[in-house]
């Protein structure tokens, strides 16, 4: 079997509703939709990321040199594909983009290898667990107080969802620990919370955080620290109050990740796949943090999570759980159905 040809879309489709985070707004989601066809008429479709500024970059990369990178290779090869493309990054100037592109063509070269022999991905990375916690995300909204929150988290409870991942560090540290507070009270202390600072805090605010919020059962604290000192203040918000820290969402290589154990930054790594260049380097990041006892998360990208996390005895598996979990797919491959007339409605590039 050979790759023959390679093609990508550009979809972004707005949301009805402003998010806030601590230092951003979100209005859209964008995604990138890649197939790679094969000679034997196995075509993988897959979609990864959202990148919503540099998009048209990331797909002239995909359908251009990191194509060309992998034409005519065996897509079960997947390391040789890999290494391929990742030779071509030291010609193209944006470097994080490039490593997005990769990702991109990865996990469709994951996804065929899993239906071409008939397994899922899961399966194929090692296949530890069947299911996975879910937690949905809670921002910042305009009009929206803590009470309608905390209302909006008991429905979606009974929906079948296991946790919540706070968006802090917006507004004052006291008003964010009342939000933790209030959901702590009110879904009771088997509900998971996780809080994100997108780096919002100095040292002192993570501190002042931090404390209360592990009194409070947080399961982990995710990107405390402004980022031009983050990786010590991350050491010492760990050391000095002994709440786990998670980061690692933006870093777009292995070597990120490394960076983060060497400085003893964090105690999880939520490194993304469509980031960090595919399920092949995460996989590599994940080895790694097994041989230091540090946890393995992910950010965002559910169709990616659902597979990689469940692969690995040392992702965030709850195996005591009855109800606020996910189970994996066991189709071949990563398991997605896309909605063609969806894509075509919101095509951009």
């Amino acid at each position: 079997m050979r790759i023959t040809n390679v093609e990508a879309d550009i979809v972004r489709i707005p949301l009805s509703t402003r998010f806030s985070g601590s230092v951003y707004q979100i209005e859209s989601r964008c995604t990138i939709v890649t197939r790679v066809h094969t000679d034997e008429g196995l075509v993988s479709e897959v979609y990864s990321g959202d990148e919503r500024t540099g998009y048209e970059l990331l797909k002239d990369l995909v359908v251009g040199p990191m194509a060309e990178a992998v034409q005519g290779e065996d897509p079960m090869a997947i390391e040789r594909c890999w290494q391929r493309m990742f030779a071509l990054t030291p010609r193209i100037g944006n470097k994080a983009v490039a490593m997005r592109a990769i990702a991109a063509i990865d996990v469709a070269l994951w996804d065929i290898t899993g239906k071409a022999l008939g397994v899922s991905v899961r399966t194929l990375l090692g296949g530890y667990a069947e299911r996975s916690p879910v937690v949905r995300f809670a921002y910042y909204v305009q009009g929206r107080d803590t009470a309608y929150m905390v209302e909006d988290l008991l429905h979606q409870r009974e929906r079948g969802i296991g946790g919540v991942k706070l968006k802090v560090g917006g507004v004052a540290v006291s008003d964010d620990l009342l939000r933790v507070r209030a959901i702590r009270d009110t879904l009771g202390d088997d509900f998971i919370i996780v809080c994100d600072a997108n780096q919002a805090w100095t040292l002192d605010e993570a501190l002042e955080f931090a404390g209360p919020a592990r009194e409070m059962g947080l399961a982990w604290l995710e990107e405390p620290c402004r980022w031009q000192n983050a990786d010590n203040d991350m050491r010492q918000v760990r050391l000095r109050t002994g709440i786990l820290v998670a980061a690692g969402q933006g870093e777009s290589s292995s070597w990120g990740g490394q960076r983060l154990m060497d400085t003893e930054a964090v105690d999880i790594l939520n490194i993304d796949a469509a980031i960090c260049g595919g399920i092949s380097e995460w996989k590599r990041v994940a080895g790694a943090a097994q041989m230091r006892g540090i946890q393995m998360a992910h950010h965002e990208e559910p169709q990616l999570a659902v597979q990689l996390l469940p692969a690995h005895a040392h992702g965030p598996v709850r195996r005591e759980w009855d109800r606020g979990e996910i189970v994996a797919p066991e189709e071949p491959g990563m398991g997605l159905h896309l909605d063609a007339a969806v894509l075509e409605e919101y095509k951009v590039y």
